[in-house]
Order: structure tokens, then sequence, then C-alpha cells
């Protein structure tokens, strides 16, 4: 029911995304260059001079070049001239650029009716909420591999493996080697905080929500593992083969021992967090397809049981 709630909620933060480029479609076709009304609010009044005096400026600024060379010793030698054309044209231009900003400006504020401001407000608002939610994804996306995995750590047998652990080698070589990974995990995200080149320099900003369940998922994660490793499941087999044990071993475990070696390998001890950290950045991307697979699941359950409904 929570990973239900979660993707749940994911789903209507998507709706709120559509439905904020539909509203800018809608202002668009309801008012021409409604990308320049929705940001009159936020538009400055040009401070420049839209009718300046030219030839005072001009002649300030031939004043100004002429004090320049004045004190420059090399001007008596080599001598100088100031031009007043390039000076004169580069006024008049400015002045043309500032008088098209004005224009600008008070076209816009005129069209700002009364409409396009509620509507603007009420399209903005909806932006904020997005840009928002957008950022709780990555909060979301941690809640819930989190979640799935204490789901599938304490359920003990919906751990992903070429086999499951069905004897009590299979379950201590497979309770082992996630204690084992679930330490590494810990370990490096706790060393995350005490490397300032993996803070600054791979993923900055840290999000220190995300990060402090990492580390609280973790830590919770070790303890399970470590506790059933000591009090197994009473209803498994006794006995058992230790190389079909190994086949008991949960993917996500091998994958990450591995990661850990060769990070460890190199001195890299915080880099299997740190990498797991950049996995927020595509973390809407991540919860989609999460979600594509629970529909999936679902529609695969509720034909199973309109089947035996029938039957």
């Amino acid at each position: 029911m929570a990973t239900c709630a979660i993707l749940l909620i994911v789903i209507v933060l998507t709706f709120g995304e559509k439905a904020h480029s539909q509203l800018i479609e809608f202002g668009q076709d309801t008012w021409d260059d409604y990308f320049l009304l929705r940001g009159a609010a936020v538009i400055q009044q040009p401070t420049c001079d839209r009718n300046p005096d030219i030839d005072s400026q001009v002649a300030k600024a031939v004043k100004k070049k002429q004090d320049a060379f004045a004190n420059d010793p090399l001007a008596e030698i080599l001598g100088f001239e100031v031009d007043e054309d390039p000076i004169r044209r580069a006024i008049i231009g400015a002045a043309e650029i500032c008088a098209e900003k004005h224009r600008t400006f008070d076209i816009v504020e005129a069209r700002v009716t009364p409409g396009v401001k509620a509507f603007r407000t009420l399209e903005q608002g909806v932006q904020l909420v997005v840009k928002t939610s957008y950022e709780y994804k990555r909060v979301l996306l941690a809640v819930l591999v989190l979640l799935c995995a204490s789901s599938a750590t304490f359920a003990r047998r919906y751990i992903i493996a070429l086999r499951s652990a069905r004897t009590a080698k299979d379950h201590y070589i497979a309770t082992s080697t996630q204690l084992l990974a679930c330490a590494l995990l810990l370990l490096s995200a706790t060393l995350v905080e005490q490397s300032q080149f993996s803070v600054q320099q791979i993923i900055q900003p840290l999000d220190v929500s995300v990060h402090a369940l990492w580390v609280v998922g973790f830590t919770l994660l070790t303890l399970a593992n470590l506790y059933y490793l000591f009090r197994p499941p009473k209803d498994l087999k006794p006995g058992g083969s230790w190389g079909a044990a190994f086949l008991a071993i949960p993917l996500y475990s091998l994958i990450c021992l591995l990661v850990g070696k060769q990070f460890f390998s190199v001195g890299y001890y915080h880099g299997t967090a740190t990498y797991l950290g950049m996995a927020r950045e595509v973390g809407p991307s991540l919860l989609s397809f999460a979600l594509y697979i629970w529909i999936g699941m679902l529609c695969f359950s509720v034909s199973h049981w309109l089947g035996d409904k029938d039957r």
C-alpha cells in the first residue's frame, strides 16, 4: 500500500506537469505573445533615457577620450586624434535600442488586462507547484527504493536471485552477502560527508534530505540482515548444497560487492554512494519506469483474479 501511495503521488505530479503545459498553450492561443505577457509582472521598466541629447553625450565622450590621451605619455610621441563619427554612431545605436525597450514595455503593459493577470496568477501558481514537486521526486525515489528493499528483506522471499533461498545454507549465504552489501553501502554513504571532492565536484548541490534517507535506510537494512543471519526462518529445509547456495545470492548484493571492490581497490571508498546519489538526477525517469512496471503487475494480477473468478 505504501508503494502504491508513492506511485499514485507520481501520477498526480505528472498530471500537474501536463496541466501546466496545457495552460501555457491555452494562454498562447488566447492572447498573442502570452510568453511576453506572463513575464510582465517581473520585467522592470527600462531606466535608460529614451530621448537622449546626442550632441551632449558625444561631446562628453570626446572630452573623456581627450583627457585619457592627455594623461598618456606616449600620446605626445605617437600623436592622437579623436574621431567623433564612430562615437556618434554608437550613441545613436544605444538610443535606438533603449527606445525599442521602452516601446516593448509600454505595449506589454497596455495588453495586460485583468483577465491576463488572473490567468497568469493561476498558470504561474501551477508552475511553482510543478517545480517544487519535481525536486521532491528525488526524495520519492529514495523512499521507494528503501521501502521496496525493506519489504524484500523482511519478507525474505522476494529478493531477486537466480534461485530462492530454500535451505539453511542458502539462507546463510544469501543473508551474509546482503549484510556485506548493505554495510558497504552504509560505509560508503558515511564517507561521502568526509569527502569535499565528492560533495563539491560530483554531486553538488548535495541533497541533504536524500543523503540522510540513504544513511538511515542502509543502517536499518544492515541491522535487519544481521538479525536474520542469527534468527533464520523456521520453514527452511535443513542441509543443502554450498554450490547451489551461491545461486541464492541476491543480484543487487553481487553487483554492489563487485562495484565496491572496484572502488575500494583504487582508494575511492565513497564511490558507491556517490554514484548512487547521481541516480537522483534521473529520479523522475526511474519513477516513471517503476510506474509502468507496477501497472503491468497490477494488470497481470487483475487478469488472474478475473480468470479464477470465471472458473
